[in-house]
């Protein structure tokens, strides 16, 4: 989702839009989108949405979201424009883990069999500001800077379905029973970045450079706590009961807090051989400092043990492409990559849902490599855009 995400910024002209959606699994949904110049060198933008949703073919699970996001931006004389954005959306779920697997697949009942219980929730919030500033130093000269702050809390109790006991593809479904897991979860994290970029337009003898060159730098702390439902009641595989279980029925297994610290530098060249021909290469270096800290108890809420791990990891990517233009509606590319996650990346070193382990926390950083080979074309004066490509992620 994140690689198509775009967010709207305010505009010259007035917008006025409105759009209102109903489907099945009881979908109704509106957006309203608002832009309206406030002078010459300013506009303010404003979208909310509202958005409730069932589960097609299932008796529960819903989405229930609403939301608003501003834009406001202005021109700060000639050279500098700045950008203000603020956005929140709250969520209130009812999770659905489906159905129970048996010998390798959904098991063969009711699709609209539902597991676990109407008290389960899901509920998120969150909130991002942004600052962005655009000051034009000379002529092919430009200074860009972002700051953004964001906050968010999650907190949930969802119901796992696992059958119960040794079941397999012949036993009759009316004598199997499902255990029903129930994971307890809270979180809340918060995030401070800032980048600055400079791009500069070059000539150098006869070859035209589009250089990027940046800084980044952040903050960020995640302080989640997992739980297990203790006495959680058995249903019947074929005719599972919608009954009650409380909340208070959850006992806190991990209460962890991290802390993170994060620094980057890059640089982006994009060459420009010929009418032709581009040639694009950049580095960047990384460096990941986490500071994990959590404290583990029993099913009675007696402290078992206090955990803390420090770890920095340093790492360089890099990628490079060729780029071919044989029309000026035409480009056929080659690009080769790398990128690294480190082990801590969801600010956690917490792995596993079901027993909570650490077993990542002692590995390096997972390496990426990527190649592409890819092709887009303008047909019909714009009015179509064809894309194709071949790669491959290692």
């Amino acid at each position: 989702g994140v690689i198509n995400q775009t967010s709207k910024q305010a505009l010259p002209d007035p917008l006025r839009s409105l759009h209102v959606n109903v489907g099945n699994a009881d979908t109704q949904r509106a957006e309203l989108d608002i832009n309206q110049p406030l002078s010459t060198t300013a506009a303010l933008r404003v979208n909310l949405l509202k958005h409730e949703s069932g589960l097609a073919g299932r008796d529960s699970g819903a989405a229930d979201r609403v939301g608003m996001a501003a834009a406001l931006s202005m021109e700060l004389g000639s050279a500098t424009e700045l950008a203000l954005s603020f956005m929140q959306q709250d969520s209130d779920n009812t999770p659905d883990y489906g159905l129970p697997w048996l010998a390798g697949k959904p098991a063969a009942v009711a699709q609209e069999n539902f597991y676990g219980f109407e008290s389960d929730f899901l509920d998120t919030k969150a909130n991002i500001s942004t600052i962005k500033l655009d000051h034009e130093m000379t002529s092919g000269l430009n200074l860009q800077a972002q700051l953004r702050y964001a906050d968010y809390e999650r907190s949930s109790r969802i119901t796992e379905p696992q059958l119960l006991g040794n079941v397999s593809a012949s036993t009759p479904l009316d004598s199997v029973t499902v255990r029903r897991n129930v994971f307890r979860g809270e979180s809340t994290e918060r995030m401070l970045q800032g980048q600055v970029n400079l791009i500069a337009r070059v000539i150098t003898g006869n070859l035209e450079h589009a250089l990027v060159a940046g800084l980044e730098a952040g903050t960020e702390s995640s302080a989640p706590g997992f739980g297990f439902g203790l006495g959680v009641p058995n249903t019947s595989l074929l005719h599972p009961v919608k009954e009650a279980f409380s909340s208070s029925g959850i006992a806190w297994r991990v209460l962890s807090d991290s802390d993170a610290d994060s620094h980057a530098v890059f640089v982006l060249d994009t060459i420009k051989l010929n009418e032709h021909w581009q040639l694009m290469a950049g580095l960047r270096w990384d460096s990941f400092d986490i500071d994990y800290r959590a404290s583990r108890f029993d099913d009675s809420g007696a402290l078992l043990s206090n955990e803390r791990i420090a770890r920095t990891d340093v790492e360089t990517s890099w990628r490079t492409a060729l780029v071919y233009k044989p029309t000026v509606a035409g480009t056929i590319y080659l690009g080769v990559g790398s990128s690294f996650n480190p082990s801590s990346e969801g600010l956690s070193f917490i792995n596993s849902g079901r027993n909570l382990t650490i077993g990542d926390a002692y590995l390096e950083p997972e390496l990426n490599r990527s190649v592409e080979l890819g092709t887009k074309w303008e047909l019909l004066n714009g009015a179509i855009f064809v894309d194709a490509a071949v790669f491959r992620i290692t």
